[in-house]
């Protein structure tokens, strides 16, 4: 039997031979119109609706006695609570699978083993597995990086937990753009006079092969003493870097050709502890300078640059509405239209705000919904 006519009224209509001008024919027509109309509106895709997803642990107000360790999960549209993940423990690290439905925490346990990393499932709320380690985590096409404070970096398996593979102790994973290969990592180059840590380069996760190479320099031509964060451009040419220069206020943000060597773009900070984003479209980078509180400075702010003309475009701190504390945490979300900018994970009590990609401007704050709750973790992504 032949289904054809029952999906396509055209091609049935054409199959009848020359159509006569009735009334019967308009009909037909009309009705092929209409349901091809129809199954138009049937398969436009729906918006994406995104999670925004907020740590907290302490003591939930009324209830010093007991401990409270969890996510809230907030509506990214109207920044309103629409549920909540209990967790293991202490979350001071987040990241969540492209699709929503996984999220990867690591923990700070109470025992033992004071550091797992957790994978949960984000509609049933249980843990799938949990391993320990600390340090950076980035999702890789196949696998997990999981980042042991310097040293011991290591691929792991997804779906298990299991370790894939274990990279060489001498490299040392910073970060690379969201499911791919290719990472920004501190490699020790034999052919250079550098401190192994003045030294950024493109590593491979796959097939272990490193390219080109950049020294974060100053004008003078002196090099960086100490890489604290950086992040590989999507292009894997550029890479953003935050290290330091002697005493700690001598803190910079650089973005630096690896393989040319060159540096585009230099501008002061006053914090090394600060994070990169860059844009999904790759023509925007925020870098985060929280001051950490564990120096005493006063200094809270978010810098903003171009990265078509490498140029410095805004900085947004206190005086200019932004009231997260200790800033540091930096996600886009979106499409990229808006950035997440959240307080330094285990000193605050953890609001986040919302900004504008078009204007850079604070549109909302939203703090904890209870009172008492410390911890600012953040993480992003779309509903499952």
């Amino acid at each position: 039997m032949d289904h054809t006519a029952e999906k396509n009224p055209l091609q049935a209509v054409a199959r009848a031979g020359p159509v006569r001008r009735t009334v019967t024919g308009v009909a037909l027509a009309v009705f092929a119109c209409a349901a091809l109309a129809g199954c138009g509106k049937a398969t436009k895709p729906e918006p994406v609706k995104y999670n925004i997803y907020l740590g907290a642990f302490g003591s939930r107000e009324g209830t010093s006695a007991t401990r409270f360790d969890q996510f809230f999960v907030y509506d990214a549209d109207s920044l309103t609570v629409r549920d909540s993940i209990p967790l293991p423990a202490m979350a001071v690290e987040l990241e969540v699978s492209p699709d929503g439905r996984w999220l990867y925490a690591q923990c700070m346990n109470r025992g033992p083993t004071p550091y797992k990393l957790y994978k949960i499932d984000a509609l049933t709320k249980e843990v799938v597995w949990s391993i320990p380690g600390y340090g950076l985590i980035t999702l890789l096409d196949g696998g997990r990086l999981l980042t042991r404070e310097r040293f011991d970096t290591e691929v792991i398996d997804l779906a298990t937990g299991d370790v894939i593979t274990r990279l060489p102790s001498t490299i040392r994973i910073l970060k690379g753009p969201p499911n791919g290969t290719k990472v920004a990592a501190i490699v020790p180059a034999d052919t250079t006079d550098f401190f192994w840590d003045t030294l950024v380069t493109v590593f491979d996760v796959k097939s272990g092969e490193t390219y080109g190479h950049y020294v974060p320099r100053l004008s003078t031509g002196e090099a960086l003493e100490m890489i604290y964060t950086a992040r590989l451009h999507q292009d894997g040419k550029r890479v953003m870097v935050i290290g330091l220069y002697g005493y700690i206020k001598y803190c910079w943000f650089m973005v630096g050709d690896v393989e040319t060597g060159e540096t585009l773009l230099r501008h002061r900070l006053y914090s090394p502890f600060g994070e990169i984003a860059i844009s999904e479209d790759g023509a925007l980078a925020v870098a985060s300078d929280p001051s950490q509180p564990l120096f005493g400075e006063s200094r809270q702010a978010v810098e903003f640059f171009d990265l078509i003309s490498m140029k410095h475009l805004k900085t947004l701190d206190g005086y200019s509405g932004l009231l997260a504390w200790y800033p540091r945490q930096v996600r886009f979300l979106f499409g990229d239209s808006k950035i997440v900018i959240g307080s330094y994970a285990e000193f605050t009590t953890g609001p986040f705000c919302i900004v504008d990609r078009t204007t850079l401007t604070v549109e909302n704050t939203v703090q904890q919904p209870y009172d008492g709750l410390i911890n600012g973790v953040l993480g992003v992504g779309p509903r499952p």
